[in-house]
Formats: C-alpha cells, sequence, structure tokens
C-alpha cells in the first residue's frame, strides 16, 4: 500500500500566482507523491509520482466557451536537491463551461523514481521540476485569448523518507556453555 508524502501545484497559467486569472479558464499544473515502498538490500525507496492537470473554469461561462490545453510535466526525486532522473507525462485537453466555478482534474499518468538513501539509512526527499502549459480560450470556434507553452516550475523539499536499518541492534545475548574448543551462544536482535 502506498504511502501519500505530499501534493504539489504550481502556480497557474493565466495569472502566474496561487489564485487563478480574471479570464474564462485558468489552467495549472499539480503533482501527488508516494512512497510506494522500500529496497533494504539496495538502500533505496521507490517513489511514485502522480501527474495532473487541473483547469479552472469560471462562473458563467456557458457551453459555447471552451479550453484547449496541453501540459508536459517533468519532475524529478532525489535525496537531497541533486541527482535524479526527470520524467515526463504529457497531456491535451478541452473543457467545456457549464456556468458554475469548479475545477476539473486531468490524470495524466504516473512516473516511477528511485531515491537513494545515505549510508545510514536515512533520506531527506527533494522534488522539482515543472509543468508546462498552453492554453486557448475559445468562443464556439473563434479563439478569443491565447497563452502561449511557459514552464511553471515548483518545488519541495523536506519530507523525510523510514530510515531503513543498515546493521542489527542486539538486543539480547546468552552465553550457555563454554569450554576450551567452542562456545555455546544465543542472541535475540
Amino acid at each position: 500500500m502506498a504511502t501519500h508524502l505530499r501534493t504539489w501545484s504550481t502556480y497557474y497559467r493565466v495569472s502566474g500566482t496561487g489564485s487563478p486569472g480574471n479570464y474564462v479558464f485558468d489552467v495549472h499544473g499539480q503533482i501527488a507523491v508516494y512512497l510506494e515502498g522500500q529496497n533494504y538490500e539496495a538502500n533505496t525507496s521507490n517513489i511514485r509520482i502522480d501527474h495532473r492537470t487541473i483547469i479552472w473554469r469560471q462562473e458563467g461561462a456557458s457551453p459555447n466557451y471552451y479550453a484547449a490545453v496541453t501540459n508536459t510535466s517533468s519532475y524529478r526525486a532525489n535525496n537531497g536537491s541533486f541527482g535524479g532522473s526527470y520524467k515526463s507525462k504529457s497531456g491535451s485537453y478541452t473543457q467545456r463551461g457549464d456556468g458554475t466555478t469548479a475545477s476539473v482534474t486531468k490524470s495524466m499518468g504516473s512516473t516511477y523514481h528511485t531515491v537513494y538513501h545515505n549510508p545510514d539509512g536515512s533520506a531527506t526527499l527533494y522534488v522539482n521540476g515543472s509543468a508546462t502549459i498552453s492554453l486557448k480560450i475559445n468562443h464556439i470556434d473563434i479563439e478569443i485569448y491565447s497563452f502561449p507553452a511557459k514552464a511553471m516550475t515548483s518545488s519541495f523539499s523536506g519530507v523525510q523518507l523510514p530510515t531503513i536499518p543498515r546493521y542489527a541492534t542486539i538486543n539480547s545475548y546468552n552465553l550457555t556453555t563454554a569450554s576450551m574448543t567452542s562456545l555455546n551462544v544465543s542472541w535475540s536482535a
């Protein structure tokens, strides 16, 4: 069972802030990051990043208005701020107005990343990348606004991954017999 670590969003394409712009539509990228499991022998964590496109539509936008969106979401995950490979998902979507204010989530798929832990088994997850988004707003078949592709970067750090044990801890031991040539020892770890 995967453990959700963090959900993170870019700024909106039109407004360039954390709130949608004053247009019929605006759009931003979002990722959800999960710990899928750990490989104790390799001292690694398996990370899944779900890539999403979030299309916001303004109240009063009739079905005659629609957004045409493209998004290439490219992120990496690693221990600390260096290393890791960028992996991407892309999608093209259309969304019509329906008279209500709402955000519609389009799933773009997942990428999988291997994060290498420190020699002591600890790791601090760092994720960074961008959503390169373009948006065209149309009324019926007439383009009324066009926002060309722009990389909206985002990153987060400081998520401590579960430490992978690197050595056994001896809890108790017992010497039951000893002779000149042998020892009989039991222990728990």
